[in-house]
Order: C-alpha cells, then sequence, then structure tokens
C-alpha cells in the first residue's frame, strides 16, 4: 500500500531529524515523504536538507499557520497516495507503524480512518500508555464506532493522535480539512470528529508513534486560549443536522456531553482565576449532566471576592495535607 505521510515543521530543529529518520525507517518502505517547512527561523530547514532520500518531498510556506493546519492542508493537497498519514516534527513512528495501519486496512476495509495506540512522554520523560489505552485498549485491533468515540472523547480519552493516525484521503478533502484560520489549537479534534461522522475507525492497540510533551514550540504550551469555538462550532453544527430519531437522539446526547468536556477545561481556569460568570456558561449543556451544571452554576453565583476566597483556602488546604502526608512518609 502506497502512503503519503505529511509532516509539518515550525521552528522544531531539535525533533525534525528523529521526526524524519522514524519515517525512513518505517518496514512499509512504500510511502511518499511531503516535508512542509512553515517558515521556520530556528534553522529547521537546514536539518531537512540533511536527507537525500528520493522519497522526500519538499514544500515551503512563506507565512506561518498556527497549530500546522494549513501546512498539513498544502501536504493533503500536494499527495499522490490515496490514504495520508500525519506526524508531527516532534514526535517519531515505531519502524511497523505504517506497516501496522496497512494490516488495519486489510482486516477493516470499510473504515476510512485507522489509528494506533501511542506511548505519552512526559516533560520529564516517564513513558506511559495513551489515555485512551489505559481505559478501554483491549488486546486485539477493534473497530470503533461514532458513539464510541463520542463517549472517549467526552472523558478527555480521544483514542485519536494526530501523529498516531492516517485516513482515506478523498475523506479528508469531503470534510473540509483541518481548520485552517479557524482555530489556534484543538483544530485536530475537529477534524477527527467530523471524519468520524462519515466513517468508523479501525483502531489497534500497538503502539505505533511516540508523543512528546517536552518539546521546544508546542502549540500546546504557547496558545491556552480559554475555549475551542471551532469545535464548538462545529459540535453546534452536528447538533442541529441531527434527525429526531432514536439513534438520533442518542447522538445528540453524547455531542452535547463532548460539548461540555471541551468547555470544562475553559471553566476550571476561570474558577482558579475567580473570573468565573454567568456569561461564561454559554453553550453548557444542563441535561445531559444535570449535577455537574448545578455545580458550576453555583461557582459562577458566588461574588468575585468569596469565590477566590475559597479558591485560596481550598489551595492552603491542599499545600498543608501535602506538607503533613511528606512529614508522615
Amino acid at each position: 500500500m502506497f502512503y503519503s505521510v505529511v509532516v509539518p515543521v515550525y521552528n522544531k530543529r531539535p525533533h525534525v531529524r528523529r521526526a524524519i529518520e522514524s519515517v525512513l525507517a518505517q518496514t512499509e518502505g512504500n510511502f511518499e515523504l511531503i516535508v512542509i517547512d512553515d517558515s521556520s527561523t530556528d534553522g529547521s530547514a537546514d536539518e531537512i536538507s540533511f536527507f537525500a532520500d528520493p522519497r522526500i518531498i519538499r514544500l515551503h510556506r512563506d507565512e506561518a499557520g498556527p497549530g500546522g493546519y494549513a501546512a498539513r492542508n498544502l501536504g493533503i493537497r500536494e499527495a499522490r497516495a490515496g490514504w495520508v498519514a500525519f506526524l508531527d516534527a516532534d514526535d517519531e513512528w515505531d519502524p511497523r507503524f505504517l506497516e501496522t495501519i496497512s494490516e488495519l486496512r486489510s482486516r477493516f476495509p470499510d473504515a476510512r480512518c485507522a489509528c494506533t495506540a501511542y506511548w505519552d512522554v512526559s516533560t520529564e520523560g516517564c513513558r506511559t500508555y495513551d489515555a485512551f489505552s489505559r481505559k478501554f485498549g483491549a488486546s486485539e485491533a477493534r473497530r470503533i464506532d461514532l458513539i464510541e468515540y463520542l463517549r472517549a472523547s467526552s472523558e478527555g480519552r480521544c483514542p485519536i493522535r494526530t501523529s498516531a493516525v492516517s485516513l482515506d484521503r478523498a475523506l479528508l478533502l469531503d470534510i473540509g480539512l483541518f481548520p485552517a484560520g479557524r482555530s489556534v489549537r484543538g483544530g485536530d479534534n475537529d477534524t477527527w470528529f467530523r471524519a468520524m461522522r462519515r466513517t468508523d475507525l479501525a483502531w489497534s492497540p500497538y503502539r505505533g508513534a511516540i508523543y512528546y510533551r517536552n518539546a521546544v514550540n508546542m502549540t500546546t504550551t504557547i496558545s491556552r486560549p480559554d475555549r475551542n469555538p471551532c469545535l464548538e462550532e462545529t459540535i453546534r453544527a452536528a447538533i442541529s443536522e441531527t434527525p429526531r430519531s432514536t439513534m438520533g437522539r442518542r447522538l445528540r446526547f453524547w455531542f452535547k456531553r463532548l460539548a461540555n468536556h471541551e468547555k470544562k477545561a475553559a471553566l476550571k481556569n476561570k474558577i482558579r482565576k475567580g473570573t468565573l460568570s454567568l456569561a461564561d456558561l454559554k453553550g453548557i449543556y444542563p441535561s445531559v449532566e444535570p449535577l455537574y451544571s448545578s455545580w458550576i452554576f453555583a461557582w459562577a453565583l458566588l461574588p468575585r471576592g468569596a469565590s477566590r476566597l475559597a479558591i485560596d483556602v481550598y489551595k492552603r488546604a491542599k499545600v498543608s495535607h501535602s506538607s503533613a502526608s511528606r512529614e508522615e512518609g
């Protein structure tokens, strides 16, 4: 099977050679590697030019795009293969990643999206299983439908990681590619959500990729908006488009649960700052999580000074408890 591997690069000089080498080391060698320099200024282009493999196609963009979405879209448009795989320039693949994707495609021919589990490496270098594998993983490859995807994602355990997924190129074009210009971060999940509404996911417990949290210039650390309006809008559109059948009601329930999950991190941040207001609760769906909705509504009703005081008391109690635990130890 022939693949187009898309690697966007923006100021990833310490890592990009590792990423490219992991692609070139694949046991499935039938691929083209499209590396897009997204206007890097740190010498990443020099690292890319180090390689002379004829399978490498080098592209350049004159203006960097947040999240690498525009760079990925360029790679998809230029791709010659029927399936496209993605690798972030600060991550790497195990040698059998593309081979495993091919096995998934053969076993689940109707699925137009295939993904493996992956290793999650902390900033301290600790390697653990990804969140989905830890709770929902299995010993064999399996098919994941939209409901299971929504259930896991609404718990913060999305089974798809950008550096561990490959999709049918026609599907990517059909759903409108990555949300370039619409999202600073979180656009990957928006893309997977739109893809999963069209197909099932073929998933393997084999850990074919390594996701590093200690990389330089990570979107998740340099950009932390309070909300992801791109995905919120996509979910709202999905809710309105879903028919009011038995299955439709079930889908709308999980769409709303996922929408709530996307809001929770921002609301928690507001609580920490003591700035939560009723206006911040717009977009929360109380019917699918009444207890959480009641709790967050009560927080929003607190005067700003009272909520700030409650947070300070909680922090002091937490510090005191940690100190006591260390002394006992």
